[in-house]
């Protein structure tokens, strides 16, 4: 056992009988030979442990590792992918409470974990609390391990990574919300297109969800994709759509030189090539219902290699429920997400109303999941 003493660096996990956070260790005493950043588990904590805290703990330590069997998670890539040294358990600890630049460092951690403590406050241990909370904020560790399970048999585990369609919608909101005041201040006599304050608009508003997101690969692959999009309307370039997947690979890659070891990396890019193949260069417009079938069928089939690789097996309901889910989710209830706890971080009351109204329609739609995911398919 050593002694370290360290600010937790994420949003702790779980309950007081099983507590999961990051600690990221402190200069001075046993730190010097510790890694940058510790995984713990804290069993029967005295008190809930906070974000950008500073705690002084009695840790027993090991070297990352983990099982690795096929169709099973590699915990050791994903320690070396997140940069995580070492992971272990709680003895014992003491809170020191936050220092007085915290908000300052951790600007980001701290704002998801008042999200999330709002999230908890308003839903406790309902169901739909951890959708919720890796919905707003990407704590995916939030949903339970049935709940998982349920996703992963009906191939709509994607729906809680926040991802490329949930950040466009975002920014398309911001856009379009950027473009109508640029009008509104020609009209008074401002000079500068429309379209570029839309574009910029677009582009802050997708930022700011990603890293609140957490900085996911996903996350990261669509706003490097934004990033390059708005760049090439603001220069008034046109880009190729091969040149442009290209261009956000090597963006990703830049940021993250690991991430190829997360298999969201290959779903993700996977995904976007597989929907520029099937929906672009088409001589006549396929119409709306159309376009939503093929894009459905060649993410399916197209997918069907890295799902395998990846996780072992493939879901034959994806198909049929995709159909339906991805238009609830992201035309209704992650909309009603981020408007309930835009809310309540303005007003409690009216933001507890809307959480508990949202939390009420993910578990009422529930069943259309579950009911797939029991299926033998």
């Amino acid at each position: 056992a050593v002694r370290v003493r360290g600010v937790v660096t994420s949003v702790p996990q779980g309950t007081l009988d099983v507590l999961r956070f990051r600690l990221s260790p402190l200069p001075g005493g046993d730190s010097r030979t510790l890694p940058r950043l510790i995984e713990l588990t804290w069993y029967d904590a005295p008190a809930r442990v906070d974000a950008a805290e500073t705690l002084e703990l009695e840790v027993k330590l090991r070297r990352p590792r983990g099982f690795a069997n096929p169709g099973g998670r590699d915990n050791e890539a994903r320690m070396l992918r997140d940069h995580v040294g070492a992971s272990g358990y709680v003895r014992s600890g003491e809170r020191l409470g936050r220092a007085s630049n915290a908000a300052f460092n951790y600007p980001v951690l701290l704002a998801r974990a008042h999200i999330a403590s709002i999230i908890r406050d308003a839903l406790g241990e309902r169901p739909s609390a951890g959708i919720v909370a890796g919905l707003a904020v990407g704590l995916q560790d939030a949903l339970s391990r049935d709940q998982w399970l349920q996703l992963s048999r009906s191939g709509t585990s994607h729906l809680m990574a926040i991802s490329g369609l949930h950040i466009a919608m975002v920014a398309a909101a911001f856009a379009w919300l950027g473009g109508r005041v640029q009008r509104f201040r020609q009209s008074r006599g401002a000079t500068g297109a429309a379209r570029d304050v839309s574009v910029v608009a677009g582009a802050i508003a997708a930022l700011g969800y990603s890293l609140l997101a957490g900085w996911s690969v996903p996350t990261q692959r669509t706003m490097v994709m934004i990033a390059c999009g708005a760049a090439a309307l603001l220069l008034r370039r046109r880009i190729g759509v091969a040149d442009g997947l290209g261009v956000c690979v090597v963006g990703v890659l830049l940021l993250d030189p690991l991430a190829p070891l997360a298999p969201g990396f290959w779903l993700s890019f996977g995904a976007v090539a597989v929907i520029l193949y099937g929906a672009t260069g088409h001589v006549r417009p396929l119409g709306l219902i159309r376009s939503y079938l093929l894009v459905q069928a060649v993410v399916t089939l197209g997918l069907v290699p890295v799902l395998a690789g990846s996780f072992g097996s493939v879901s034959l309901v994806s198909a049929l429920v995709n159909l339906y889910a991805i238009p609830l989710y992201t035309l209704l209830i992650v909309p009603a997400v981020l408007v309930s706890c835009a809310v309540a971080m303005i007003a409690d009351d009216a933001g507890a109303a809307l959480l508990d109204w949202t939390g009420r329609l993910i578990e009422s739609t529930w069943p259309l999941i579950e009911v797939p995911a029991a299926w033998p398919l």
